[in-house]
């Protein structure tokens, strides 16, 4: 078990990016949960793997949830009249975390259990991105 961010959390359970670490809380919250050392192309299977361990333990921060709905269409709304800068994105977003731990009465920091090994494809990230766009479009380079 380890504690994350509430943000983090919810990043994950929704699609949304708000996690106050921005991209780093996702590598941090799906590392933990697969137990690997994920590259970018592979963070939307790993979530898409980790879905389900991840409902068990927080069901009312997905989507479907009868409260969740609503507060997801307040951060849409809200994101949609913040001016473009990321700062006040940032800000929506905080602020939206910030409700949703109120609504749901939640602490800001979220106990987290690992998935076991048989629940997590490992899958070799070059062999991964090479199924994805196609052998001769991936060039790997070899570090000293």
């Amino acid at each position: 078990m380890k504690q994350f961010h509430i943000s983090d959390v919810l990043t994950v359970t929704t699609g949304k990016l708000v996690s106050s670490r921005h991209i780093d809380g996702v590598y941090e919250l799906l590392n933990f949960l697969t137990g690997d050392n994920l590259f970018t192309h592979q963070l939307p299977r790993a979530a898409r793997e980790c879905e389900p361990w991840m409902r068990t333990q927080f069901p009312q921060l997905f989507p479907e949830d009868p409260r969740m709905g609503p507060l997801l269409e307040r951060l849409k709304i809200s994101l949609e009249s913040e001016p473009e800068t990321r700062k006040d994105k940032g800000e929506a977003c905080a602020r939206w975390v910030k409700a949703v731990q109120e609504a749901y009465g939640l602490p800001e920091l979220l106990p987290v259990y690992e998935m076991g090994a048989d629940m997590q494809t490992h899958i070799d990230p070059i062999e991964e991105a090479e199924a994805m766009v196609g052998k001769d479009r991936v060039i790997v380079v070899e570090g000293s």
